[in-house]
């Protein structure tokens, strides 16, 4: 926990690797560890409003840079739980 906060990936001293990732996080740990440029927000998706201030930036430049993509719906669905399989195929884009 200490290494991730050191590095910005983290903000509590806490390890809890059985909690689920939502899509927020996995972006802003990928958009940290990247080095994400700030996004153009070219493109709205239809939950912008609800997307958190503090996961903005790293949401659209995930979203941007190909590695999440949004539902079916047209929504990046910030707070959702991120599935095996969304994890798995975010994860795969991340390492390409």
């Amino acid at each position: 926990a200490a290494y991730l906060k050191g590095k910005g990936l983290a903000a509590g001293d806490d390890f809890r690797p059985n909690d689920a990732v939502t899509r927020s996080e996995a972006a802003m740990w990928a958009a940290a560890v990247l080095k994400l440029a700030a996004p153009t927000y070219a493109e709205a998706v239809r939950d912008f409003d609800s997307i958190p201030v503090a996961a903005a930036d790293a949401l659209y430049a995930v979203y941007e840079a190909g590695l999440l993509a949004t539902f079916a719906d047209g929504t990046l669905s910030p707070d959702a739980t991120m599935t095996r399989g969304e994890a798995a195929t975010f994860f795969a884009r991340l390492v390409k």
